[in-house]
């Protein structure tokens, strides 16, 4: 049986409803949405079948013949095959599972949560929903057990409901079942999530992560830096700061890039040996297909530095996009279509990162057949 809170994406595979979820109960119940207090109790059957057997959204309403989410636009799906969220056991036995997301902002079920599964000592399960002024969406937070209460730190959130330079944390009390919001001072991470927290001292450690910075100030960049919370005033100090300069590399016209493409084409042979269906031999044509100017050679040493170096392969579809510069680490990320950072991990001599830069900015430019920009990050 699953575990709530353990193998968040792993559905079973004897997944079918129980005979009391009909398919009436499961519209009923289909939709995910707040509460209108908190800790209101939504248990019910049909969560209660969606926790056991940690299928998606999209399968439960496929199997009862739902609503079509696109063309009535009806609301999203709940589920429990969630990422981002935390589990916590208690020292009574019980365990406290909060928030996490369903998908990705593409899909139709895309949900970010704010609800509470309790895990009872013996096994049973109790689903609370909250306002979302009581506790907001929250996801890729970290929860932290100090005393009687749970102390969640950051979180990832929909897009305007971010905080740029604020900090999320909350208080979560397993005996009254509330959250309680934290004002906290000092030096803050800023809209921090996907990191790491750790109770050392009396005091919270929060390193690693993801930091939101805001569109004018770098955009979502990964966090190098650690900080400590002391939960006896909520104030914040930094612990490090080490030296970071990103650059961004983006297509003048404004377009998106073409690397993801030129790097699936690496693997093409495989592709070409496996029994693929017509019809999606088809879509992977369209979408997987480099372009007409790809230059495989190029794009191996698209990111070799001008001096000696050390390469670090990072896998085998994207390797060699890390690399040790005269003791410094350099590190490419091509994650988004519409650009490549550039993250170094300290100092390197004005001159090699000028001319290393530039040689970047030049071969972007000759691998897409067309003018790229390269500007300095501000975070």
């Amino acid at each position: 049986m699953f575990q709530p809170g353990e193998d968040e994406n792993e559905p079973e595979e004897d997944w079918l409803p129980p005979r009391e979820v009909t398919r009436e109960l499961f519209l009923e119940w289909r939709a995910a949405g707040f509460a209108d207090h908190p800790a209101q109790d939504f248990t019910n059957p049909v969560w209660l079948w969606l926790i056991d057997k940690n299928i998606s959204a999209y399968t439960a309403n496929a199997h009862f013949k739902g609503p079509d989410l696109i063309l009535s636009e009806s609301p999203a799906g709940w589920c429990f095959n969630r990422f981002g969220r935390t589990a916590t056991d208690l020292p009574d036995g019980r365990r406290i599972i909060i928030g996490g997301e369903h998908e990705d902002h593409y899909d139709p079920d895309f949900f970010i949560y704010n609800d509470v599964v309790v895990v009872e000592k013996d096994g049973s399960l109790r689903i609370l929903g909250y306002p979302e002024e009581h506790f907001p969406p929250t996801d890729f937070h970290s929860a932290t057990l100090i005393g009687e209460e749970i102390v969640l730190i950051g979180s990832l959130g929909y897009p305007d409901q971010r905080k740029i330079r604020d900090t999320q944390v909350y208080t979560f009390d397993p005996r009254t079942l509330t959250f309680r919001q934290i004002e906290t001072s000092g030096e803050k991470p800023g809209w921090i999530s996907k990191h790491e927290a750790e109770l050392n001292g009396g005091s919270i450690i929060v390193r690693g992560g993801m930091i939101d910075h805001g569109p004018e100030e770098g955009g979502y960049l990964q966090n190098f830096d650690s900080w400590s919370l002391d939960p006896e005033d909520w104030k914040w100090t930094r612990l490090s700061r080490r030296k970071i300069v990103r650059w961004k590399f983006h297509r003048e016209d404004g377009e998106g890039n073409e690397l993801f493409k030129m790097r699936m084409a690496k693997i093409d042979d495989v592709l070409r040996s496996l029994p693929i269906p017509p019809e999606i031999a088809e879509i992977r044509s369209s979408f997987l297909e480099p372009p007409p100017h790809f230059d495989r050679e190029l794009l191996e040493r698209l990111y070799d530095p001008p001096v000696p170096h050390e390469a670090v392969i990072k896998s085998p579809v994207d390797d060699r996009l890390h690399f040790v510069v005269e003791g410094i680490p350099v590190r490419f990320d091509e994650g988004s279509s519409r650009e490549v950072l550039m993250t170094v991990e300290g100092e390197l001599p004005g001159a090699v990162l000028q001319d290393y830069v530039e040689l970047v900015r030049q071969r972007l430019s000759e691998l897409e057949g067309c003018a790229y920009v390269a500007e300095r990050s501000k975070a």
